[in-house]
Order: structure tokens, then sequence, then C-alpha cells
């Protein structure tokens, strides 16, 4: 296995933020060392969507690991670098529990956190330190066990699950909007309600096809998962339920196909759920596993107006714009 860093961004001051950046870049063309930015919040300044949440980096990454990250930290001082020495509950959540991780540099071995900073000082006098040793400093932190951790299921967060397949969307040529909710508050034209919010909007030309996005738990990915979102896919066939325009109502859908995406069929239904929706015939079945497994009709509640008036108009979901 090897190291690599994740820079879990936006750090709050945005000077920090684009050292942290300078450094890394200068790493990766010095050092050859691997990393990469993952956005978990916004500010004023820094408007690109988040790919995931603070609690599920927390939580699936950080806090499982908390014992090797104090103990990697004890290393780093011993080595001169001004770091906190804590464990990750105290240095990543206040006392209220609120989850602080915008900012934080993680230390990967393989698809492991080895090591995790949050501090501007000790964030910046690693990477310095890391630039002049390279790999030398990596390989000084402690690694025995980290291995044994992968015995066990990882679980991808949903967000980042749906952020993964919407870069892929984007790689193909879509123009893809994600979490698209409503736009009551601003006052647009049209004005709309997606219920359940659309995961994804993907368009390309004059078609616009949703996705409706599941992920899996440690078991795989579960049943309820599946008819839930069976269930949420096929109201995307009349989405988004609210759609007015110069103050008349329109009714049907924008979506010319619709779909559900999984990361794969739980093992002991699979055959049981393909046979149903392909039986349903309205909404397409994609799993990162095997692709599309079923390509559904066009979507019968299509209301072409709807679509076209939304497409000269997306200006009105551009704030739900994949950058």
């Amino acid at each position: 296995m090897v190291f690599s860093i994740v820079y879990f961004s936006p750090y709050y001051n945005r000077e920090v933020h684009l050292r942290i950046i300078e450094l890394l870049k200068a790493i990766g063309l010095r050092h050859g060392i691997p990393w990469r930015e993952v956005v978990v919040d916004q500010t004023e300044w820094y408007r690109r969507v988040p790919e995931v949440n603070a609690r599920e980096v927390y939580e699936n990454y950080l806090k499982p690991v908390s014992r090797r990250i104090k103990e990697c930290l004890e290393v780093l001082r011993g080595l001169g670098v001004d770091v906190v020495v804590e464990t990750a509950a105290k240095k990543f959540k206040t006392r209220s529990g609120f989850i602080l991780v915008a900012g934080t540099l993680a230390v990967m071995y393989g698809d492991n956190v080895a090591c995790a900073l949050k501090y501007d000082k000790e964030i910046i006098q690693f990477l310095e330190m890391l630039l002049r040793e390279g790999s030398k400093l990596l390989s000084k932190l402690p690694t025995t066990g980290l291995s044994l951790f992968r015995s066990k299921r990882q679980v991808v967060p949903e967000r980042e699950f749906l952020m993964r397949f919407a870069r892929s969307l984007q790689s193909e040529g879509f123009e893809v909007y994600v979490n698209v909710k409503h736009n009551f508050m601003s006052g647009e034209n049209p004005q709309y309600l997606f219920q359940p919010d659309a995961d994804i909007i993907a368009i390309k030309g004059r078609t616009v096809v949703g996705f409706e996005v599941k992920s899996a738990g440690r078991e795989g990915t579960s049943l309820d998962k599946v008819y839930t979102g069976i269930g949420e896919a096929l109201f995307y066939l009349i989405n988004p339920v609210v759609f007015i325009y110069n103050r008349r109502r329109y009714d049907g859908g924008i979506f010319d196909k619709v779909y559900l995406v999984l990361p794969s069929l739980p093992e002991d239904f699979k055959d049981v759920v393909i046979n149903l929706v392909r039986s349903l015939r309205v909404i397409g079945l994609i799993t990162f596993n095997e692709g599309v497994i079923v390509d559904p009709n066009v979507n019968p509640f299509l209301n072409i107006e709807k679509k076209e008036i939304l497409l000269r108009n997306r200006e009105v979901i551009f704030r739900y714009r994949l950058t």
C-alpha cells in the first residue's frame, strides 16, 4: 500500500486554504505523492458543491481509527511538528457534538486514515516538512495494523457515492445538477419544487435524465434501499411536482428517462429486483458493478413543453450545478 493525502476542504481561512493547495501541488510535483481535494463545506468565498458531509467523514474515516491518529500525532510531535495531540473526538467534535471537519488534512495509507491534522499551524508545518523530506517522512508514521481495518466492509457515504456517479456522468459530457430541491424563495420564473429531491439531473443536448441514487451499508445494498429507491424513482416521472411558469402551472415530468442507481444488488434478491424493475418499464436500473442493467422506456408522463421551458431557463437550477 502507498501513502496519499486527502484535503477535506475548505479551511475556513482563505489564505490558509490557498497555502495548503499550494503546498500540496508542490509536494505532488517534487515527490510524486498523490493527493486529492474532497469538498465538505461551502463558504462565502468557496462555492464548490460539497461531495460528502462532515459527519460522514468523521463517522466513517476518523472515528474508527482515533487511537491510530493520536499515535501518529505523537510521532509527528517527536519529529518537531507543533501538533496538538488529541483523540479524534476531541479534535473534530465540539462539546455540543458539532462536527468540525472542513479544513482537515488526512494522511492515507491505502484506503485508511493513518493520521489527521486539523489546525492551521500543524497542517502547514507538516506539509512544509513533507515538501522537504518527501516519502522519507511518511515512512516514519505508524502503519502496523491498518491493513486489518480493511477486512471490514468499507462503507462509501451516500453523498460520496452520489458524487462519484455525478462526476462519471460529467466526464461523459453531461451537464450535471445535484440534489435539486426548489427555488421558492428566489422569486425566479419558472418556480419549481422537486419532491423527492432530484439526486441528479443530467442534461445533454435536449435530453434530460433523472437519477435516484442509493448507497450501500456494511452488509452491502439492503433490500429496504432498493424498495425505497424504486418508490422515489417512480415519482421522478412527474417531477418537479410543482412547476409554475408565467403564472401557469404545468403537470407531468421533465425527464426523458429515469434510473435508480445502486452500488450493487442484494445477492439473494438480485433476479427478483431485476425482473420487477424490468416489468415496470418506466424506470431503469444501474449498478456500479454491472452498469446499465435495465434501460427504461421513455417517460410516459413526460411533458415536452415543461421540459423545454426548463431548458430555456436553466439558470433557475444553476445553484445546484456541479462545477
